[in-house]
């Protein structure tokens, strides 16, 4: 048996676990779902939408500044308001599908 590991700034992380797996799955999923769901007039808060793994937690973020405004406030597209929020609600069931199937398939 062999395990097949991503490098990360934190470390090894070992994607034969199916935890790990299934994490690093679930936040591609939720992290492209926000990039289509964000506000755009240039494109680059979308450009920005990344996720990072960490040792204990995984996260899609953005680094630019008005992001966070873009979420909560959004005067101009009141419907790209929550963008992060929606991704990751809307990707409830195929989260679960995901864990599942990787839990299932790792007997």
């Amino acid at each position: 048996m062999f395990s097949i590991n991503i490098k990360t700034n934190f470390g090894d992380i070992n994607l034969e676990n199916p935890i790990n797996k299934s994490l690093i799955q679930a936040t591609q999923l939720v992290q492209g779902k926000a990039k289509v769901n964000a506000p755009f007039m240039t494109g680059q808060l979308r450009q920005s939408i990344t996720s990072e793994i960490h040792t204990n937690y995984w996260i899609v973020w953005s680094n630019k500044v008005y992001a966070r405004r873009r979420e909560f406030e959004n005067k101009k597209n009141p419907d790209r308001k929550f963008y992060m929020y929606r991704a990751l609600k809307s990707s409830k069931t195929e989260i679960k599908q995901i864990f599942l199937e990787n839990l299932r398939n790792s007997k």
